[in-house]
């Protein structure tokens, strides 16, 4: 029965990515935008190439949960970013892959590359819903966006993974070091990428709020960090709660990747302390960014601008229209509007 679910998975994925990828040939032909066919073409590949390499993921034991504990993570992410309204999903969206990972952390030789398989699919699949319309301006640019920059966010996962192997070999446990890693690791990540010749800093982690400014006040003091640093410690809470509650069942870690059979979801809940301390966490940042926000008033001079806009098309019209004429039109519109 799962083989026959499988098999008609590819075979509709399949036929989504031709269907779409011949729509958006036969736009192009028209010089029209695609609008959201990408999004349905990248899909359809990601699904179609994910049941194809399936064999490679059932490997692992209890392959096939992870594989789902993967693709959540990049589900959660992408809500969590414009012009999803599900923000608060950022704080929670590392969960899954946290999961994995420590998982993979009690793994002999070769966890890490096993451990990428399912990092890789988790940001693939995020930058594909989230920045899918990239490939309105350029098609072969959409695809490098999608698959390096999702192979950026790799490395600084598998640091942390073997940062804390490293740690808990030294220490004989878990030590809390590990996650000052994952934090400094992927806070850097986003620097250097946000500073060198191939930026690309659209998913930078604290731009998720981009939705609702009035959250994040106090960026004037921290920057778009502060909003990083803020998600990834929620989500390292999160973790922490869910797993104290599942190891207090006395069900070993890996349950998650088995059943739901053993999960005593009370036990979960019974973290009073800690759930009030994450949801407090969460909120007062929010509480505070709203009282800068409405008691802000403007101070100094006030100026007037003109704004112009000469209404090329922007992904076929501004190529073929001569430089000097849009430069024309632009002075034109200017002295009119002064």
């Amino acid at each position: 029965m799962r083989k026959k679910i499988r098999i008609g998975g590819t075979l509709l994925s399949l036929l989504a990515l031709i269907g779409s990828g011949y729509q958006m040939y036969s736009l192009n032909e028209q010089q029209l935008l695609w609008g959201r066919l990408p999004l349905v073409f990248f899909s359809a590949l990601f699904l179609f190439l994910t049941l194809l390499f399936e064999n490679k993921f059932s490997k692992d034991a209890a392959g096939k949960p992870f594989l789902f504990f993967a693709m959540l993570t990049g589900v959660l992410l992408s809500l969590g970013f414009p012009p999803s309204p599900f923000t608060p999903f950022l704080f929670v969206a590392f969960v899954p892959l946290l999961w994995i990972e420590n998982h993979f952390g009690q793994q002999g030789k070769g966890s890490t590359r096993r451990l990428f398989k399912y990092t890789y699919v988790s940001f693939v699949l995020w930058n594909i819903l989230t920045t899918f319309w990239v490939a309105n301006t350029a098609f072969s640019a959409a695809f490098v966006a999608i698959g390096l920059n999702a192979f950026f966010m790799c490395i600084p996962f598998l640091l942390f993974h073997k940062t804390k192997k490293i740690f808990n070999k030294v220490k004989g446990g878990e030590n809390n070091l590990s996650w000052l890693g994952f934090i400094a690791y992927w806070i850097s990540f986003e620097y250097i990428h946000l500073r060198w010749e191939i930026s690309w800093t659209w998913l930078t982690l604290g731009n998720g709020f981009a939705q609702y400014p009035s959250w994040v006040q106090w960026y004037e003091y921290t920057g778009v960090f502060g909003g990083t640093l803020w998600i990834l410690l929620a989500n390292i809470l999160a973790f922490k709660i869910i797993r104290a509650g599942i190891n207090k069942t006395g069900v070993d870690d890996d349950s998650l990747s088995k059943n739901n059979g053993g999960i005593n979801f009370q036990a979960i809940l019974k973290q009073s302390k800690q759930i009030v301390i994450f949801l407090s966490f969460i909120l007062l940042p929010i509480l505070i960014s709203l009282g800068i926000y409405f008691t802000y008033e403007e101070q100094g001079v006030d100026k007037e601008v003109v704004v112009v806009q000469p209404n090329y098309e922007p992904h076929y019209q501004k190529f073929s229209v001569p430089r000097l004429t849009q430069q024309k039109q632009f002075i034109q519109l200017s002295k009119s509007a002064l």
